[in-house]
């Protein structure tokens, strides 16, 4: 039995899910617990994984305390970057989207529900010009449909604009490049 955690962010869950997947395509026939907070949220973003990822298992989702996972995992902590992502981006399934790129998909939070928001003011006047689809929150699908429809926007733009969250973390699997927006000084 291999055990993993996860909470309600999108980037953290497939992140998690990419060790599952990595571990089975390796050979690892045990079963794979996932502990999840929000466990509705984990199963939309497991189907929604599965959209865009191939697959060789299906996990076992537990609503648990999963404290003694994160003691014991030290690919838990592993922030996965560029290396992993050039693993884990073998397994994509093939991109049906070539040569339909939109140019821009964003992805502003306001300082007053994030640290990681800009002002109200900045956030307004950036609004005033910014065309490109708005992904909005990282949390709380409503569905896999509605997930699935987001991160296709975000694979098919050239340019995702947004603050260091789950949406930028899963650009370089689709080679969308990152201009990160944050609060100044």
């Amino acid at each position: 039995m291999m055990e993993f955690a996860t909470n309600h962010a999108l980037g953290k869950t497939w992140r998690q899910y990419n060790y599952m997947n990595h571990a089975w395509r390796s050979g690892h026939e045990d079963d794979m617990i996932i502990y999840c907070s929000h466990i509705d949220q984990a199963k939309i973003m497991w189907e929604a994984y599965k959209h865009f990822f191939e697959v060789k298992g299906e996990p076992i989702f537990r609503k648990e305390n999963y404290d003694h996972v994160l003691d014991l995992q030290d690919y838990y902590r592993n922030p996965t970057r560029d290396d992993l992502f050039d693993l884990f981006k073998t397994y994509l399934k093939p991109w049906p989207y070539i040569g339909s790129a939109l140019p821009i998909a964003y992805s502003i939070i306001d300082i007053k529900n994030s640290d990681k928001g800009i002002d109200s003011k900045s956030k307004n006047n950036i609004f005033k010009f910014l065309t490109g689809t708005d992904l909005g929150d990282t949390r709380n699908f409503k569905s896999e449909d509605e997930l699935i429809y987001k991160v296709t926007q975000l694979a098919s733009a050239e340019t995702f604009i947004g603050p260091n969250c789950s949406w930028s973390f899963l650009c370089p699997y689709f080679d969308t490049t990152w201009i990160e927006l944050k609060r100044g000084f």
